[in-house]
């Protein structure tokens, strides 16, 4: 898996860390499933598309 690096402000952070313990999740486990909801979520023009893209992230973050 790879890893990145992401400026957040710190007040931001801290909201993040409070929702990922909330769901029993690691920061990072619970940064990737908000990804995952946003780009599921985002809508595409061409669907096959928005398939195409989901598919890529899982693999991605599998």
């Amino acid at each position: 898996m790879a890893r990145i690096l992401v400026s957040i402000p710190d007040d931001f952070l801290s909201s993040v860390d409070k929702c990922a313990a909330d769901k029993m999740r690691s920061r990072s486990r619970f940064i990737r499933e908000a990804l995952q909801l946003y780009i599921k979520r985002s809508s595409f023009a061409n669907s096959k598309k928005r398939e195409e893209d989901a598919k890529i992230l899982d693999e991605i973050l599998a």
